[in-house]
């Protein structure tokens, strides 16, 4: 979730590759726990235990996307894979099947992928652990560091917060660009009703003489009203004729900035549509309500 990744040639045994393939899948190290912690469902074989580390054969845990791409419909618990090219030695054997996560970013899309013990690497510069409560955030952060300190006082601990902040911030630039996106569709939304109020206001006051001679002679208020809204609907209906096909022509361009929804989703074009329609009704009933309740009089003597 923060963006960042890291990758590795591979050799799977059994497996040819063909001449300029990626053998690269993505490669996380990680502990004891770190499954069952974050929720990510175990498909086969086992986790990682405290059993996995340095002088213990070498293991690994892969993802769905790995097991079908190198393996197809066969078991991959068992099946070993090496680091480096081919010739290098193949001793990683895979103890246990996950399912497909997010790794780098939210936007991506399910990438072969690699976990190895990270109690089995020869140096960790740094990492990053997570925790799973029911304490509130603020109990649960002093408890941390106080466990911290009783192992190591020097032990630098940075960068402490909870997984909904962390998935928040990588969220920063989608949640910028979809409140832009609202407030830019509000915006052009209001303005096109204040358009239409406006020219509805013109086309209401040219025929105010009219309206007048219909109510003089007995024409009903609602009636009138209605013949009004009438045209306004047609005129809202033949700019949504217009604007639907733009619109799901400009969602292909879009559609780029979107992950796990499609720009032409039916339920949301159905809710624009009936937005704009609305708006469109109020812009026109204000004038059209105003102009029916003046006196038949002074409609009649209107200029």
């Amino acid at each position: 979730m923060t963006d960042s990744n890291s990758s590795s040639t591979i050799t799977v045994d059994g497996y040819q590759a063909k001449e300029d393939e990626n053998m690269n899948p993505g490669f996380n190290h990680v502990g004891p726990g770190f499954f069952s912690t974050l929720g990510i469902p175990l498909l086969a074989g086992r986790e990682f235990s405290a059993d996995d580390r340095l002088g213990t054969p070498k293991v690994a845990v892969v993802n769905e996307t790995f097991v079908r791409y190198f393996f197809g419909d066969e078991p991959a618990v068992g099946r070993r894979f090496g680091l480096g090219g081919a010739g290098d030695k193949i001793d990683i054997e895979i103890v246990g099947v996950v399912k497909d996560g997010k790794a780098a970013s939210l936007r991506e899309k399910p990438l072969r992928f690699v976990y190895l013990p990270a109690l089995q690497q020869t140096d960790v510069g740094f990492m990053t652990f997570y925790v799973r409560s029911q304490l509130p955030p603020e109990a649960l952060g002093n408890q941390i560091r106080q466990v911290v300190r009783r192992i190591d006082p020097t032990l630098p601990l940075t960068d402490m917060k909870t997984m909904r902040a962390q998935i928040s911030e990588s969220l920063f630039v989608e949640r910028m660009v979809a409140a832009l996106s609202a407030a830019f569709g509000l915006l052009a939304t209001l303005l096109a009703a204040v358009g239409l109020y406006g020219v509805m206001s013109f086309a209401v006051s040219l025929r105010t003489r009219e309206i007048g001679i219909r109510v003089a002679l007995g024409a009903e208020r609602g009636a009138v009203l209605a013949m009004v809204l009438r045209e306004v609907a047609i005129l809202a209906l033949v700019g949504v004729a217009i604007g639907l096909p733009s619109g799901y022509g400009v969602g292909r361009i879009v559609e780029a900035q979107l992950f796990g929804l499609t720009a032409h989703d039916p339920l949301t074009f159905c809710f624009s549509t009936l937005t704009l329609l609305g708006a469109a009704l109020l812009a026109g009933y204000l004038p059209a309500a105003r102009a029916t309740r003046i006196d038949p009089m002074v409609a009649l003597r209107y200029e």
